[in-house]
């Protein structure tokens, strides 16, 4: 059940963030920054890649007593808490790669950025249900029903997400990324979750 990291890295490549503007950022070759941005893609799945291995293990081996579902409930808080960390960090990092010094560039850095910080909501909204559970919940179905309610949250906001990076980006910006040794790594990392 590796979909959540699947779909985050789809969305990571086909997303956007809160819209930037013109922040000053400067002005980069595509090459330069699809390299920046597919290293940052790399420590993003690689600390996304902890916290969705917890909660996989949650839903695959649910607590039976009361006090082993609160310690899942707080491992599973834990976990969104951490992967929110995560998302803003790649957020930051998406800004700080600069803007790709071609036309369509600066729109769809923006975009990219948007996607990603759009899901943040319902990552915190997580969070704060599953702190909520761990105070008091004796049932594990209502651990997993909360575990599994915010994962359909999150899957059902990136269903919303109309971007698709291979369509959206600028022509040199998908080459610079095609050709890449740093984002053909990240490729084959994604592809080997699959």
């Amino acid at each position: 059940m590796r979909r959540p990291v699947s779909l985050l890295f789809v969305l990571a490549l086909t997303g956007a963030v809160a819209g930037c503007g013109d922040d000053g950022a400067e002005r980069v070759s595509p090459d330069e920054w699809a390299s920046a941005v597919c290293g940052s893609f790399g420590d993003f799945l690689t600390g996304v890649n902890g916290p969705v291995e917890d909660l996989v293990g949650l839903i695959q081996n649910p607590g039976t007593d009361e006090a082993q579902l609160a310690a899942q409930a707080a491992l599973a808080a834990d976990a969104f808490a951490r992967f929110g960390e995560e998302l803003d960090t790649i957020v930051q990092a998406i800004e700080d790669a600069g803007i790709p010094d071609v036309e369509g560039g600066e729109e769809f850095r923006d975009r990219l950025v948007g996607v990603l910080s759009s899901t943040r909501p319902v990552v915190e909204d997580a969070r704060q249900a599953l702190e909520e559970v761990e105070g008091g919940s004796t049932s594990v179905e209502e651990v997993t029903e909360v575990v599994n309610a915010q994962f359909a949250e999150f899957n059902a906001a990136l269903d919303e997400v109309d971007f698709d990076f291979s369509e959206d980006a600028p022509p040199e910006v998908l080459s610079a990324y095609e050709d890449s040794p740093t984002c053909a790594g990240v490729r084959s990392r994604f592809e080997s979750q699959e």
